[in-house]
């Protein structure tokens, strides 16, 4: 876990190894966020949005939502990326199919 902020922006990385979370990410036009949540086999990046993030089953896949906005979510194993839209969700086992 990481919070820091220089100048311009806000950075804020968070490993989540069990049970779920929900940030709420405002942009700015003066200050740059940079959010991040882990898994063990994924991460979300998130550019001003609210996310739910939440580890299911016992192999790190994370679900992620975004309601507001839109995040990224990569598969660290295999590096494919999905963007992650309003009212839509992704689980990072389903990002290669």
């Amino acid at each position: 876990q990481e919070l820091s902020a220089s100048g311009q922006e806000v950075k804020t990385d968070l490993f989540l190894n069990v049970g779920s979370v929900r940030a709420e990410v405002k942009s700015s036009s003066s200050v740059r966020n940079d959010f991040t949540v882990r898994s063990a086999n994924s991460t979300a990046s998130v550019r001003g949005t609210v996310i739910d993030a939440a580890i299911i089953g016992g192999g790190g896949s994370m679900q992620t939502m975004a309601w507001d906005g839109k995040a990224t979510v990569s598969d660290t194993q295999t590096g494919k990326e999905l963007q992650v839209g309003t009212r839509k969700g992704s689980q990072e086992g389903d990002q290669g199919e």
